[in-house]
């Protein structure tokens, strides 16, 4: 049960940096096509999160691992 919660959790994140990060260019961008979902500052932390070159490196060790 926690396994599929787990991988519901990791898809939903995977659909939201891939539509509304990755989509776009600029984080103005980004803000403008913002999921309904999530608050504004919320999706700012997101945004900075996401373009942090240490959890960049993080990211791209952990993928390779698998």
């Amino acid at each position: 049960m926690l396994k599929s919660i787990r991988d519901c959790w990791r898809g939903y994140k995977s659909r939201i940096k891939t539509a509304h990060y990755k989509a776009y260019k600029t984080d103005e961008e980004r803000l403008e096509n913002k999921p309904d979902n999530i608050p504004v500052e919320d999706f700012k932390v997101l945004l900075r999160y996401w373009a942090d070159d240490e959890i960049q490196v993080y990211v791209h060790i952990i993928y390779f691992a698998r």
